[in-house]
């Protein structure tokens, strides 16, 4: 078994069971849940698992590179084997579509997808970028993605040098 690693607490394997739940379809993950995603963590072997993962590894073997292991079931926390099939992120993504878990772009009242550079409009708005005046009121050069936008007034320049240095002349 490629999990064979010993602990204080039991082998990565032993501590893996000890922290699942069998149903009669899914096996529920009852251990940590790390984030807002709701997929199963535990650590072990020098780094941290996924358990849907973990649970592919101790059934099948290593996962090839670049591939993903994918729920059948749509339930974040089961583990069952049977439940789980390996595949890209493409199939990954394919399979949210097709299952009705994606959130769509939004829509226009007649049905039709937003324009992409009207949704980029939106998030330029939202991270302030609409912003046309400094706070001492000049006019600020046009934006330009990954430069910083800086107002190029003397005034403003000079408290740009005394903040540089910390408060002195």
């Amino acid at each position: 078994m490629p999990c064979q690693v010993s602990s204080k607490r039991g082998t990565l394997e032993e501590r893996f069971w000890s922290r699942v739940l069998k149903g009669e379809k899914c096996w529920e993950w009852q251990g940590y849940c790390c984030n807002q995603t709701g997929y199963g963590r535990i650590y072990g072997k020098g780094r941290k698992w996924n358990a849907h993962r973990l649970s592919w590894v101790v059934h099948n073997g290593d996962v090839p590179d670049g591939s993903v292991i994918r729920h059948k079931c749509d339930n974040r926390k089961c583990v069952n084997p049977e439940h789980l099939d390996i595949g890209t992120q493409a199939d990954n993504v394919r399979d949210m579509w097709e299952r009705g878990r994606a959130v769509p772009p939004p829509r226009w009242n007649d049905g039709t997808a937003e324009p992409l550079e009207v949704r980029k409009q939106k998030n330029r708005e939202r991270m302030g970028l609409r912003k046309t005046h400094c706070q001492r009121g000049h006019l600020l050069p046009e934006y330009i993605p990954g430069k910083k936008r800086r107002c190029m007034e003397e005034e403003c320049r000079e408290a740009w040098r005394y903040n540089a240095l910390g408060g002195r002349n």
